[in-house]
């Protein structure tokens, strides 16, 4: 599972629904446009005429979440002082969508200094309708934000639809920096998503960011944690060849005779299973010079040996012969 795409996808539609509609009533229409374009002596002139500042359109959108979203600080601050609702929520309503505020868009764009007008006028730092503005901070890698966020009291163990936190997304990504500040703020480091049941080591391991590994480990990370589909940090850096991160999982303890659950294929693999199904020489050999059992059976009853035999991998067929595989 890719986290950020899934996180991607989960917000893509809210982010296509911030443009004018032809919903709206004219002035409201004039003032979305005007400020969808910058426009701010047209968007001053609108409101001084008496245009809804929170009108919204068909997704709820309103004139303050595109301010907010295309980076008009100007404009963010005459919508505040004309009365808009600093927390209103563009989007969400299903299982399947998040509701997103005028500083949660921000904080996807980059746009610090919106975040940091919006937290001046106490905007809710912890709305969470399916995200957080921390969340998404981290996903985007805004580490200037997520500071502004912190200081504001965010909530460093708020999860998402999905069930993960912004240190999960922030080592998925491989934004060190962001790392460092979540673990300063006291994230759990073995806090898992509801989704999946990943943790942050488990995403870092699998997506090969090996000072984010070893950053988790010295705060305490399990090295031997469990997705719920029973895979380790271990198994996932293995399936993606991170050799460097097999050495030092391994180094820290990591079990390599953990077999995956046997309700998910591949059934009952092992780390030199998933090592030896991909041809990895290197991540083999250091599996055995760790002393995993090389006879465990995976579910179907068959052996790392017979793996490797099936596509004669000679050299991993050798090696593991070496270290008391048995036909």
């Amino acid at each position: 599972m890719n986290i950020r795409r899934t996180a991607i996808f989960m917000l893509a539609i809210i982010f296509a629904a911030a443009c004018p509609s032809s919903a709206l009533a004219d002035d409201a229409n004039d003032l979305f446009k005007a400020t969808s374009s910058g426009n701010i002596g047209k968007v001053k002139t609108l409101l001084k005429k008496g245009a809804d500042v929170n009108a919204v359109d068909s997704n709820r959108v309103t004139a303050l979440y595109l301010a907010a979203e295309r980076g008009h600080a100007g404009i963010v601050k005459l919508l505040l002082d004309a009365g808009a609702d600093i927390d209103a929520k563009v989007g969400g309503g299903d299982i399947f969508s998040a509701a997103l505020t005028p500083m949660m868009i921000a904080a996807d764009k980059g746009h610090t200094d919106i975040v940091k007008l919006l937290l001046e006028r106490k905007a809710n730092v912890n709305v969470n309708e399916g995200v957080t503005a921390l969340w998404i901070a981290s996903e985007g890698g805004h580490a200037d934000i997520i500071k502004l966020l912190l200081d504001a009291g965010a909530d460093v163990e708020a999860k998402t639809i999905l069930g993960g936190t912004a240190l999960i997304e922030a080592a998925a990504g491989g934004h060190m920096d962001i790392v460092k500040l979540l673990l300063k703020s006291k994230a759990d480091v073995n806090t898992k998503s509801t989704y999946g049941e990943f943790t942050a080591l488990t995403v870092a391991a699998e997506e090969g960011h090996i000072d984010i590994v070893k950053l988790l480990l010295l705060a305490g990370a399990d090295v031997n944690a469990k997705t719920d589909d029973g895979w380790t940090a271990l198994h996932r850096a293995a399936l993606n060849g991170h050799t460097e991160i097999v050495r030092l999982l391994l180094k820290a303890g990591a079990n390599g005779n953990v077999q995956c659950n046997e309700d998910y294929y591949p059934c009952g693999f092992t780390a030199l299973m998933t090592a030896t199904e991909n041809g990895n020489t290197d991540i083999v050999k250091l599996l055995l010079e760790a002393g995993v059992d090389v006879n465990i059976k995976d579910k179907k009853g068959k052996t790392t040996l017979m793996y490797a035999q099936e596509k004669d991998y000679k050299e991993i067929i050798e090696l593991l012969k070496q270290y008391g595989a048995k036909d």
